[in-house]
């Protein structure tokens, strides 16, 4: 089979994602009367996503070069499948409430609960190597992440039960990794049996464990001082630290908040340099107030934390751009965030309109003009300047928490690509990127193409519209760094504006690529 027709191939599968009214069983049916034809000489994987949190139609699609072994790359697709079947509401955490704006009402919605037992288990009984996928990218760290009460989870005993099966398709001496949710506090009896039970794991190499026990840390580090522990916790107590534990034993400590949206600039950090955590995500699930609002903080404090190696925040709050260049610094090495991108230009005392997801919270003009402040075009160039001199950073993503405003003014925009552009050139360390093309112009797709960076192989791309599509096909054509490339365009249903999904299929239909040749 030629790379023109094991591209094609693929490709009718992105078609059906981004125009789909099909179901996922059909797709999944397609795909496993096509897997035998693959080419050996197939170089494309893919990413496809449908719905974003907010249920905007999302619409998105990866282009990789990658391996041309064609076992590889089946597995590659395979995964992006069961991944749809699973996570087309991208959302697996229960109960998950959130807040949109529709005509100008808001209204609140609830998730369907997302059964871990039912729906994961029942794809992980297909076969040994579904099993795995299923492991290996949901039933772990995603978990730890998001623990909820709502999950059912095999306590430890029963695991060693199952495992010890002969007929068992993993066998006890087998795990070298073990994810553990044990939050509560253990008794010296239960902690002994405990220990126990792991030491049946002969060959345990690395243990993930939630837990906010502390003791229980420090005695299977006394007990078992070969493992290799990375603690996941949501509370703590200001007279605990964990400074004397080495970085050899307990590798890497990760914080999920809960209280953010209820202390807002009361949030207390101290603990969090205490506990030496090396990696935090900022979860605002609950975390509203009773006019279902979420209190904006300031995170000075938090970009000063050195233990602190990546940070996380939910788009459900934004970093202002004034904070951004703290975020590069000598100690983080993975950056996630959304900021106020498009209020470049904007003058001080504009009206920013009601409607504006930046201002929900605002109370009176006060409010608006600290926004404005704080997110200026000075403080982006700056943030640039730092961004080309920074030697630690290797992932950034920056979203648009905004997408009311738009940057009107062409010479700003020129003004803040360039100098993004600019400051990516001289970078050395960044490999992945995640960006908002609300502020990019065909500077940012000109310098890709040209190779002007050659460190980034993975790029993100958010909120494209077709005239960006058609720049990011000069990438395709010409970057020999990139191996990866994702892209995501939205719509707001309620808006019944449809005719950027038809220009980003119609823009998709013509792209040439230099690998399908």
């Amino acid at each position: 089979m030629s790379k023109d027709s094991s591209f094609l191939l693929v490709c009718r599968l992105v078609k059906l994602v981004l125009q789909t009214t099909i179901k996922f069983t059909d797709i999944l049916y397609w795909y496993a009367s096509s897997l035998s034809t693959l080419s050996s000489n197939s170089k494309t994987s893919l990413k496809m996503l449908n719905q974003d949190k907010n249920n905007n139609i999302n619409n998105s699609f990866s282009l990789s070069k990658s391996s041309s072994n064609p076992t590889i790359q089946s597995k590659v697709i395979l995964q992006k499948i069961i991944r749809l079947a699973l996570v087309g509401r991208e959302n697996i955490k229960t109960n998950f409430k959130y807040w949109v704006f529709v005509n100008g009402g808001r209204y609140n919605s609830t998730n369907k609960p997302f059964t871990i037992n039912k729906e994961l288990f029942n794809y992980a009984f297909v076969c040994k190597e579904w099993c795995n996928i299923i492991s290996n990218t949901f039933l772990t760290e995603f978990i730890l992440r998001y623990p909820s009460n709502e999950s059912t989870y095999l306590d430890l005993q029963t695991s060693v039960g199952y495992l010890s099966n002969s007929r068992s398709l993993y066998q006890l001496n087998s795990i070298k990794t073990l994810y553990c949710y044990e939050v509560r506090k253990y008794t010296r009896d239960e902690a002994s049996e405990m220990f126990e039970l792991l030491s049946k794991f002969s060959n345990l190499e690395r243990l993930y464990i939630f837990t906010g026990d502390i003791n229980l840390i420090r005695n299977i580090i006394k007990r078992k001082p070969s493992f290799k522990i990375r603690l996941y916790f949501n509370q703590y107590a200001k007279e605990v630290s964990l400074f004397d534990l080495d970085y050899s034993v307990l590798e890497r400590v990760t914080l999920v908040t809960r209280d953010l949206g209820y202390c807002g600039d009361g949030y207390d950090f101290e603990p969090t340099e205490q506990w030496r955590v090396n990696k935090i995500y900022f979860d605002y699930e609950g975390a509203y107030d009773e006019d279902g609002d979420n209190n904006h903080i300031a995170h000075d404090e938090l970009f000063a934390i050195e233990s602190l190696k990546s940070i996380d925040i939910s788009d459900f709050d934004y970093v202002d751009i004034k904070e951004l260049k703290l975020a590069m610094n000598d100690h983080l090495e993975s950056f996630r965030c959304s900021s106020i991108l498009s209020m470049f230009g904007y003058d001080e005392d504009e009206d920013l309109g009601w409607t504006c997801r930046c201002i929900e919270n605002s109370v009176d003009n006060d409010y608006e003009q600290m926004i404005s402040d704080n997110n200026q075009t000075d403080d982006w160039i700056e943030f640039c300047q730092r961004l080309s001199k920074n030697k630690t950073l290797k992932h950034l993503k920056l979203s648009n928490f905004c997408s009311e405003h738009k940057i009107d003014d062409q010479s700003i925009l020129k003004l803040v690509s360039d100098s993004f552009v600019q400051s990516l050139a001289l970078n050395t360390t960044l490999s992945r990127l995640e960006i908002s093309c609300d502020i990019l112009d065909e500077s940012f797709y000109t310098m890709f193409s040209n190779n002007r960076n050659t460190t980034i192989y993975k790029l993100t791309l958010f909120n494209l519209n077709s005239q960006h599509l058609q720049w990011t096909t000069n990438i395709l054509k010409f970057n020999n760094h990139i191996n990866s490339l994702d892209i995501e365009s939205y719509i707001i249903p309620h808006c019944c504006i449809y005719t950027d999904i038809y220009l980003l299929c119609d823009v998709y239909n013509e792209i040439e690529l230099p690998f399908c040749n």
